[in-house]
């Protein structure tokens, strides 16, 4: 993967806008594109985006959100674009433009988003998980910052999105990524003349609000999840609102600290060692926020 990531940016200026859409769209879903990829990609794709068909603009969104980019400019185009030509998006684009505009606090683009809303809801949810994810994540941001945009949630579209929401923390039960970390979360303990001084107990999946959380500490508060491709959108908006939800009263704690680890920078701790550290760093960075 990082050979294909190497050959593919170094030879950006073979391709053409749509395939850059593709790749970088397709490089974010395996959390395998750099801030520096994207904006190699970005000075080469100014020039085009007015080339771009509707879809490629949605994707586009999506990734310039996930990444929690600065390029506001070019969002406010895409999705301008985009609002122009609502009635030829699929199902699929539709909902990744709520995403977009949703994680990117898009306030410009309220009435957008209930009109993309509405066409959304106007259609029966599919068993795309992709899809569901991410509407748990727009419904649950509309609630909490939106206000009333005059769209009302269809009891269907929820009960999708929160069985879908369901059936992946099962599948992260039986997950021999999740289970490691597990193991090596059980393991911490408090050690005397370092840094580390928390005593911890992890529970796995635990709810908060509309979302099962994969690593939960009540005591201290601590929300723990990995960035991995099993995930269909990024963790920005779901930690968002972990962030803004107050702990339950059976929590020890007046705020939650919300501990986000991509999944590379897992992936290339070399052994236990460097494990234990990566997780000891990581927690006590959200502790101290």
């Amino acid at each position: 993967l990082s050979r294909i990531s190497r050959l593919a940016f170094e030879n950006l200026h073979q391709f053409e806008a749509t395939h850059m859409v593709t790749l970088i769209y397709a490089m974010h879903r395996l959390r395998f594109l750099s801030q520096s990829n994207l904006d190699d990609c970005m000075r080469l794709l100014e020039a085009e985006l007015a080339t771009l068909a509707p879809s490629y603009c949605t994707q586009l969104l999506l990734v310039l959100a996930s990444m929690d980019s600065e390029y506001d400019k070019t969002h406010a185009a895409l999705v301008e674009k985009v609002a122009d030509n609502l009635d030829t998006l699929n199902l699929t684009s539709m909902v990744e433009l709520c995403w977009a505009i949703t994680a990117k606090r898009d306030r410009e683009s309220k009435g957008i988003l209930a009109q993309a809303l509405e066409a959304v809801y106007a259609q029966k949810p599919p068993r795309n998980p992709a899809s569901l994810q991410r509407m748990l994540e727009v419904m649950t941001d509309v609630e909490l910052e939106w206000g009333d945009l005059g769209v009302t949630v269809p009891d269907t579209w929820r009960s999708a999105a929160e069985e879908s929401e369901r059936l992946a923390a099962e599948k992260s039960d039986v997950s021999r990524l999740h289970a490691t970390l597990q193991q090596l979360l059980d393991e911490l303990r408090p050690e005397p003349g370092t840094a580390w001084q928390t005593e911890v107990l992890f529970q796995r999946n635990l709810k908060l609000g509309p979302y099962y959380v994969e690593f939960v500490d009540k005591t201290n508060g601590i929300c723990f999840e990995i960035d991995h491709v099993g995930r269909y959108a990024s963790n920005v908006m779901r930690h968002r609102h972990l962030n803004m939800m107050p702990p339950p009263e059976t929590f020890g704690c007046e705020k939650l600290a919300v501990a986000n680890l991509g999944y590379w920078k897992w992936n290339h701790a070399s052994d236990k060692a460097d494990q234990m550290l990566v997780l000891k760093q990581l927690l006590a960075g959200a502790l101290a926020q």
